[in-house]
């Protein structure tokens, strides 16, 4: 189908070339070095025509090009729609088992928590408090191979939507409160090194649970709008009136 289409707009461009060198060449001729009536008639009326078409060809030629330009946002929306949707059952299919596994050698190793973090923006820029349970620092060091090997798999998932390549919309609304939750869990790991390594994991992180964090109280709006509209008010008048 591309070839048929680069055919196309190949031949149907000939015709266009064609009628510029014309107008061209009849440009280059002074009509008042021919006095002949006839022939200073004829360059005219071509002159006239061949602008004309030009004219035409031109807004045309726009209008392909509108076209064209609409087609290939199209084909862009549909390609990160497409590698958003792939990249779900990727994380689905290889980065939750990671997670399930974690999980487990958790419990196996009697860990609780990997501590407490607080994403704080301030001035425009953000900023990290990070409280790393340093009491059960041995058993999460014995598990880190495990945790390397998801946070690797998460970093690469998350680069995709935080450069734009993959739709993130599509993404979040399939597996956002999942992945929130999860980094949420590993975030005072991952902040060790203030997230060197893992940048794309906390930019996604802060974007999608802001989302989740509006939609909260959004949702705590409407409830309590709802409350107030159900609660009857009650009016005391005093004696005599």
């Amino acid at each position: 189908m591309k070839i048929l289409k680069s055919k196309t707009l190949y031949f149907s461009s000939i015709p266009v070339i064609l009628v510029s060198m014309f107008i061209y060449l009849a440009m280059q001729f002074d009509l008042k070095t021919y006095p002949s009536s006839t022939f200073r008639s004829v360059l005219e009326i071509t002159y006239f025509i061949t602008s004309s078409l030009l004219f035409i060809i031109a807004i045309i030629g726009l209008q392909q090009l509108s076209i064209a330009r609409n087609s290939a946002k199209m084909n862009a929306k549909r390609e990160a729609y497409k590698l958003a949707a792939e990249q779900c059952s990727y994380y689905l299919e290889v980065i939750v088992p990671k997670l399930d596994l974690i999980d487990d050698k958790m419990k196996e190793k009697g860990i609780t928590t990997f501590g407490e973090t607080k994403i704080i923006f301030q001035d425009k820029k953000l900023l990290i408090e990070n409280k790393y349970n340093s009491k059960e620092r041995d058993k999460i060091i014995s598990i880190t191979t495990e945790i390397l090997s998801a946070l690797n798999s998460i970093e690469a998932f998350s680069v995709f939507f935080t450069s734009q390549v993959a739709d993130s919309d599509v993404a979040y609304s399939s597996i956002g409160n999942t992945y929130c939750n999860s980094i949420k869990k590993l975030l005072p790991v991952i902040c060790l090194s203030q997230g060197e390594g893992f940048t794309n994991i906390i930019k996604l992180y802060v974007s999608w649970n802001d989302k989740i964090e509006k939609q909260k109280a959004l949702q705590e709006k409407l409830s309590a709008e709802a409350k107030l509209k159900k609660n009857s008010s009650i009016d005391f008048k005093s004696l005599g009136t």
